[in-house]
Order: structure tokens, then C-alpha cells, then sequence
């Protein structure tokens, strides 16, 4: 996760700034793991002198924010806070997109990393992810899960983690990934991969089950991490 703000030829250097409110755009939805970490990041900014204002503008994998601060004036008083997704990913699968990371954007700083981690629906007769491998595959095209989006970085995990395993699932995209996570947990979708920020079973009323974690990681369910089940701490279980 990152701060930038958006840059032309014109743009110069302010001797008094910040001397207005500073808008701190979220480029996903609230609750997600970028809304929560930009929030504090919100806070800290504050010691600026001037109020921060944070608004969420969630869609398209982060691409519907990056855009709207792509046509900000580039005054240093609109900032995005994106995702890999919308840098480093999106451009290279949308075919017209509006802004170039590289042209219209100047990286303020890095703030935040996340792992992601494969939850299901904690009714599925899986206990590991060997056994969540083998009930997908009976079941080619059936099982459906839940991203932040096409193109973002949880579909492309799970889709990476689908060709990996010999699986295939229908992808269902949300702009906002709690009620994608609340789908899950209900039975309407059977998987997801989230990122650790998100995994909290005490503040969900039926959490999805962990399935992977690293070997440091949290576990729930009497579930297993990759560790447990594969020579390789992050390969995939055949």
C-alpha cells in the first residue's frame, strides 16, 4: 500500500504547505484492509496543522479512486491511497484506463504490507487445503469466490492459486469486500482469498475458516497452514 498524489509539468513547490484540508482518497471500500491502515495513517497525518479529510471512492479494483485523483489538481492537497492493484496490475489487463501511473502520479511514500490469506465457508467438508483442492476438483466450475474486484490482487491470487492446484471456480467481484467476506461466511460463496487485516472471527458473526496461513500466522478452525501440508511453506497441496 502507498501514498501518491497526482503530478503535471506545472505542479511546483509550496514554501507554507499545507496552509488548506488535505483530501485522503481510498481507492476501496470502508472496512477494507487499505481503509483500515489509511485511517491511521489519516490520524498521523494530522500532525501536519491542517484537518485531514478522508473519503472512500472503492470500484473497479481501485481503479474508479485512482482515477478521480488523476484529475485532482495536482497541488499536493488531494492524495490517493492505492494498492498494488491499481499500479501495477490494473494497466496491464484494462485496455483504456484513464491514468498512467507512471505520468500522472508521483509516489509519496510506502506505508503498509499485507498478507493474504484463503478462507472458506466454515460448513464446506474441508479441513486442510489438500482437502479443499480434491472437493473443487470434483466439483469443476461449481464453487464460487469473492475478490475486491477484477484485476486486484486477491483475484489474481486466487486465480494463480486455482492454476497452480488444477481447480476451477467462478470468480464474483465486490466493490465492497466485507459484504464479499459476509457472503462467505453466509454460503452464498464458498471461497476467498483476504488480506490478514481483514481475518478478525472475534468482530464476525459465522468467520469463514482459515486455511492458510504461514507458519506464523493465525490459525482458526482446527485448521491447517500450507506449512503443515506441503514440503514448501507456500506451495500448493496436490
Amino acid at each position: 500500500m502507498c501514498v501518491a498524489m497526482p503530478i503535471t509539468g506545472t505542479a511546483s513547490a509550496q514554501s507554507n504547505y499545507p496552509n488548506k484540508p488535505i483530501r485522503l482518497i481510498i481507492a476501496f471500500g470502508a472496512g477494507a484492509a487499505v481503509d483500515t491502515v489509511s485511517r491511521i495513517l489519516g490520524t498521523g497525518l494530522g500532525s501536519l496543522g491542517q484537518p485531514i479529510i478522508v473519503e472512500n471512492k472503492p470500484g473497479a479494483a481501485g481503479i474508479l479512486g485512482t482515477e478521480f485523483v488523476a484529475r485532482a489538481t495536482p497541488d499536493g492537497y488531494t492524495l490517493l491511497s492505492g494498492a498494488t492493484a491499481s499500479f501495477a496490475i490494473v494497466p496491464h489487463l484494462t485496455a483504456k484506463l484513464s491514468y498512467d501511473p507512471a505520468r500522472d502520479f508521483v509516489a509519496v511514500a510506502p506505508f503498509a504490507r499485507s498478507a493474504s490469506l484463503l478462507v472458506i465457508n466454515p460448513s464446506l467438508p474441508a479441513n486442510s487445503v489438500k482437502e479443499f483442492i480434491a472437493y473443487a476438483k470434483e466439483r469443476p466450475g461449481k464453487l464460487n469466490y469473492a475478490s475486491n474486484g477484477n484485476g486486484g490482487t486477491l483475484h489474481l491470487a486466487m486465480e494463480m492459486f486455482s492454476s497452480m492446484a488444477g481447480i476451477r471456480m467462478t470468480h464474483v467481484p465486490y466493490n465492497n469486500l466485507t459484504l464479499g467476506m459476509t457472503h462467505v461466511s453466509t454460503g452464498e460463496l464458498q471461497a476467498m482469498f483476504l488480506p490478514l487485516p481483514k481475518f478478525n472471527p472475534v468482530t464476525i458473526e459465522r468467520p469463514p475458516r482459515l486455511e492458510n496461513s504461514n507458519s506464523s500466522g493465525p490459525r482458526s478452525g482446527g485448521s491447517r497452514s500450507w506449512s503443515d501440508d506441503c514440503s514448501a511453506p507456500h506451495g500448493i497441496c496436490q
